[in-house]
């Protein structure tokens, strides 16, 4: 409890919180995504981190228009009020999530051009574990907030 990110944590005086119920929340949205792009009506190929915040956090955007996410059963729900606040730390879970196995992420490396060093990246939310729900469940989902 003397190092630097420890004395930094006590200084910042967070609360613990549990996310139990925002973790649940988030896989149900990656579902409901899942089968959004499955739809040809939509101008949606595969989904990204960003497009599951922005649909967490009721977002309006370009990108919620552009794709029509506000279509979404659960976005079109009153205002669901979360202490996971600012954004990066419902990224931060969602990142946590994906450690865990429980959402299923593709990471595409790919040259600029085919002469070139430089690699770009995409991430595309695959799937969601079939026992997703019972596995948050049986965990602590224990956040610092401030």
């Amino acid at each position: 409890m003397i190092c630097d990110n420890c004395l930094r944590r006590e200084k910042d005086t967070p609360s613990i919180y549990d996310a139990q119920s925002e973790a649940v929340r988030m896989i149900r949205i990656v579902m409901l995504l899942l089968q959004h792009i499955r739809d040809p009506q939509n101008n949606m190929h595969y989904i990204t981190r960003e497009d599951i915040i922005d649909v967490f956090y009721n977002n309006k955007n370009n990108n919620v228009n552009q794709k029509n996410l506000n279509k979404l059963s659960l976005y079109s729900e009153a205002r669901i009020q979360t202490r996971l606040r600012p954004q990066k730390v419902g990224m931060y879970l969602l990142d946590w999530l994906i450690t865990e196995e429980i959402i299923y992420q593709f990471i595409e490396l790919r040259r600029l051009r085919s002469d070139s060093s430089i690699l770009t990246y995409i991430c595309r939310i695959e799937g969601v574990n079939e026992n997703a729900e019972d596995l948050i469940l049986a965990k602590n989902w224990n956040l610092y907030i401030k």
